[in-house]
C-alpha cells in the first residue's frame, strides 16, 4: 500500500513540477482507460475462477443492490436534513 501511495505521489509532484512531457499529458487518459480495461478484464477472470462467487452470485448481486439502494436513500436524506438545518426551508 505504501507503494502505491509513493508512485502516486510522485505522480503529483512530477507533473505539479512540469517534469511530464506534453506528449504524455496528452496521452494519460487514453492509458488510464487502457489500464482500467485490464484490471477489470482481471478481476473478472479472479470472480470467475472462485467457485462460492459463481455459485452465490445473484445472492450476491441482490445484496449488493439493496446495499446500494440503501446508501442512495440515505445520502438524499442525509442531504435534504442537513440542508434544511443549514440553509432553512429550501425544501
Amino acid at each position: 500500500m505504501a507503494g502505491i501511495m509513493i508512485a502516486f505521489l510522485i505522480g503529483i509532484v512530477l507533473s505539479a513540477l512540469g517534469w511530464v512531457p506534453e506528449q504524455i499529458h496528452k496521452r494519460v487518459d487514453l492509458l488510464l482507460i487502457i489500464v482500467l480495461v485490464f484490471l477489470l478484464f482481471g478481476m473478472g477472470l479472479n470472480i470467475g475462477m472462485d467457485e462460492t462467487i459463481v455459485q452465490n452470485i445473484f445472492e450476491l448481486g441482490k445484496t449488493a443492490f439493496f446495499i446500494s439502494l440503501a446508501s442512495v436513500f440515505g445520502s438524499v436524506i442525509f442531504v435534504w436534513y442537513f440542508g434544511k438545518m443549514i440553509f432553512g426551508d429550501w425544501l
